[in-house]
């Protein structure tokens, strides 16, 4: 189910939270380029980076809600070698038919 027309419960609201950032996530918001050595980070990222704490909030969040752990160890294996970049497009919305 899309993020944007889900329901949030109260009582539910981290996990659901959690879940929402793991799709946004897998569904485009990061890209990996293990060729490149290279993020490639969906634009709110970058507009959003100082909720984050900076750069490094913005991975450590990432790193959080990877679907893949995979994933997660080689960018934790590349620190400091990975390039990463901002798209300066944001992510489609999902067609209407998904709401």
């Amino acid at each position: 189910m899309d993020p944007a027309s889900r329901f949030y419960r109260e009582e539910k609201i981290e996990g659901q939270l959690h879940r929402a950032a793991v799709d946004y996530i897998s569904k485009g918001g990061v890209l990996i380029d293990r060729e490149r050595e290279e993020l490639s980070l969906a634009h709110p990222f970058r507009s959003l980076s100082r909720d984050f704490g900076g750069g490094q909030g913005v991975l450590l969040f990432i790193l959080e809600h990877l679907e893949d752990p995979e994933d997660a160890a080689w960018i934790r294996s590349r620190a400091g070698k990975i390039k990463v970049r901002f798209r300066e497009q944001a992510l489609p919305l999902p067609a209407k038919s998904a709401w």
